[in-house]
């Protein structure tokens, strides 16, 4: 795998903090989306490549801060592996 493949392939963990609480399931529903939680107004959403289709989903909602947390290439390549092993 490239350099660019373990960069898509990369999970970010983003944490959502919205005017109101989430709708957990159409967050789930967004392409990419891993995984989500929800605490009271925040959503802490998990990721696997590109977040494009999220930022559009969240863009209409009443979004109050948003901050990221992204794996290191190590942890991508490491999981690309393990998914591929016989």
């Amino acid at each position: 795998a490239t350099i660019d493949e373990l960069h898509a392939r990369a999970r970010q963990h983003i944490d959502v903090h919205l005017g109101r609480p989430p709708d957990r399931t159409a967050l789930a529903a967004v392409p990419g989306v891993v995984d989500v939680a929800t605490d009271g107004n925040v959503a802490r959403i998990l990721v696997e490549g590109p977040v494009g289709p999220l930022i559009q989903a969240l863009a209409p909602l009443d979004v109050v801060r948003l901050t990221t947390e992204g794996d290191d290439l190590e942890d991508a390549f490491l999981r690309l592996y393990r998914n591929h092993q016989p």
